[in-house]
């Protein structure tokens, strides 16, 4: 979802891999924010098979999310929280800077989205 351009574009791209009886696998690294967007994609398609999901979601760095999603028994719940079941904790926050993209060396495209390939 990160790199296919967000929760819209995904899912038109799984209703276009459902016309080909196609399932869909969605690949996540970018953190809870973006797993609990795709949870909520996951739910909404008919294709779906599974969330890839990370470990490193749950580590402490990411602790500035209150109610960032965990694996229960080998699946993910849809949050019912509003939005996509995320909120920020401000004080937590206020532990980790910001980093401008140019001191960690992303490569990004001219366009302005990330240059990794998938």
């Amino acid at each position: 979802m990160g790199l296919a351009g967000g929760i819209t574009h995904v899912k038109k791209i799984a209703a276009i891999a459902e016309s080909y009886h196609s399932a869909v696998v969605t690949h996540n690294y970018l953190g809870p924010v973006l797993t609990a967007a795709a949870v909520h994609l996951d739910a909404s398609i008919p294709n779906f098979v599974t969330q890839e999901y990370t470990k490193r979601d749950e580590d402490e760095v990411h602790s500035m999310y209150r109610n960032s999603l965990k694996r229960e028994g080998g699946y993910i719940l849809t949050p019912d929280a509003p939005g996509i079941g995320v909120e920020l904790d401000d004080w937590k926050l206020a532990g980790h800077p910001f980093i401008s993209k140019e001191l960690r060396n992303i490569p990004m495209r001219v366009d302005g989205s990330v240059g990794y390939s998938v």
